[in-house]
C-alpha cells in the first residue's frame, strides 16, 4: 500500500512539473459574462491544460505547457477585445494605470466642463446647446 502511495505522489510531481502555473492581470472585462468569456478562451487554447478567471480581482490564472509563452495567450486574449499583462516587472501597477488611464478621460472632461455644470444648476437661462458640449465631451 505504501507503494502504491508513493507512486501516486511521485507521478503528480511529475505532472506538475510539466506545466507552468501563472497568473495575469487582465484588461477590459467589464463584468461577469467578460470574465466567462476570458477563461473559455484560455481553457480552449492549445498547450492549456487549465485556466481561471478571478473577475473581482481582475486576473487570470492560466496552467500551460512548457511550449507555449505567455505572449501566445496574450494575443488569443487579445483578438476578443480583452488584454493580459504579460511582460511587466510589476503587472499590478500596469492595470492600476490601464484602468486610471481609461478614467483620466473622464476626470478630465468634469474638471474642464465643471464651470458649465454649475452654471447649469443655478440658471434657467442655461441652453440646451451648451448643455450638449458638455456631454460630447
Amino acid at each position: 500500500m505504501e507503494a502504491l502511495v508513493s507512486d501516486k505522489v511521485i507521478a503528480k510531481k511529475e505532472s506538475k512539473n510539466k506545466y507552468i502555473k501563472k497568473t495575469f492581470p487582465v484588461l477590459g472585462m467589464t463584468c461577469a459574462a467578460c470574465a466567462v468569456s476570458v477563461e473559455s478562451i484560455l481553457k480552449s487554447a492549445k498547450g492549456v491544460h487549465d485556466a481561471g478567471v478571478n473577475y473581482a480581482n481582475q486576473t487570470a490564472w492560466a496552467e500551460y505547457e512548457q511550449t507555449v509563452k505567455p505572449v501566445d495567450l496574450q494575443n488569443l486574449i487579445r483578438s476578443v477585445g480583452y488584454d493580459l499583462i504579460v511582460d511587466s516587472d510589476d503587472p499590478q501597477q500596469e492595470q492600476q494605470q490601464a484602468q486610471w488611464g481609461s478614467n483620466s478621460i473622464w476626470t478630465k472632461c468634469i474638471a474642464k466642463h465643471l464651470p458649465l455644470i454649475a452654471l447649469s444648476s443655478h440658471s434657467t437661462h442655461f441652453h440646451q446647446n451648451q448643455r450638449s458640449i458638455f456631454l460630447a465631451c
